[in-house]
C-alpha cells in the first residue's frame, strides 16, 4: 500500500477571542474532483462551529448531484438529512446543525453544498455576531 503525505495549508485568524482556521482539502466524491473548504471556530481551545462548502455545479447540475450524495449518506443510515429537502437542520438546547444545497444568487453558477455543526451559548452567539459585524457580513 502506497501513502500519500498530503501538505495542508492552514490559515488562522483570531478575532473578537475566536480562533477562526480554514483550509481547504481535494477529494474525489461521486468520481468527480472537488475541493472543499472547511472552517473550524475555537473559543479558549474547545471547538465551537465546523462547517464546510463544496462547489458542486450550476443550477442545473447541483441538485442532482446533491440528490446522490443524500442517496448514499440513506444507505449509511443518515437519520438527519431527508431525501426530497435541500435544507437540512436540527437544533438542541446546546447546538444546531445544518445540511443544504446553498444557491449562488444572483447568477447561480456556483451552487454549493454546504453543512456543519456548532454550539449554541448566548455567549458564543454575541462573539460571533460581533465577528460577522467586523468583517462586514452580518445581517440582521
Amino acid at each position: 500500500m502506497i501513502v500519500k503525505k498530503r501538505k495542508i495549508k492552514f490559515k488562522k485568524e483570531t478575532v473578537y477571542g475566536i480562533d477562526i482556521i480554514t483550509f481547504h482539502e481535494n477529494i474525489v466524491l461521486l468520481k468527480e474532483k472537488k475541493t472543499v473548504e472547511y472552517n473550524l471556530k475555537f473559543h479558549n481551545d474547545t471547538l465551537m462551529d465546523y462547517t464546510f462548502k463544496m462547489k458542486i455545479g450550476n443550477f442545473r447540475k447541483a441538485p442532482a448531484y446533491y440528490d446522490k450524495i443524500v442517496i448514499l449518506l440513506e444507505k449509511n443510515k443518515n437519520k438527519f438529512i431527508k431525501k426530497g429537502n435541500y435544507y437540512n437542520t436540527e437544533r438542541t438546547n446546546i447546538c444546531k446543525k445544518f445540511f443544504e444545497l446553498d444557491s449562488d444568487f444572483p447568477n447561480h453558477e456556483n451552487e454549493s453544498l454546504s453543512g456543519g455543526i456548532g454550539y449554541e451559548s448566548p455567549i458564543w452567539e454575541q462573539q460571533f455576531k460581533d465577528y460577522m459585524k467586523a468583517i462586514g457580513q452580518y445581517k440582521e
